[in-house]
């Protein structure tokens, strides 16, 4: 059995260092920026995609109008 590619997420150091995030917000982004592509910043999973990649609850997902809001 093929062990599975490890999925990493390259975020901006200063999302880290915004003071607006909270941690949960954060943990969302990191999900977010892992969907994304080698050349593209567009990402569209679904809702409970982002809770899976988080392991969150689909309901504790409500960091995207706040992260949208902030750009």
């Amino acid at each position: 059995m093929t062990e599975p590619v490890p999925i990493f997420a390259y975020m901006p150091i200063e999302a880290f260092m915004d003071k607006r995030l909270t941690l949960e917000q954060l943990r969302v982004l990191g999900a977010l920026f892992s969907f994304r592509g080698k050349n593209t910043n567009v990402v569209w999973p679904s809702r409970q995609q982002i809770a899976a990649r988080c392991g969150m609850h689909l309901s504790n997902i409500n960091s995207l109008r706040a992260l949208n809001k902030y750009g």
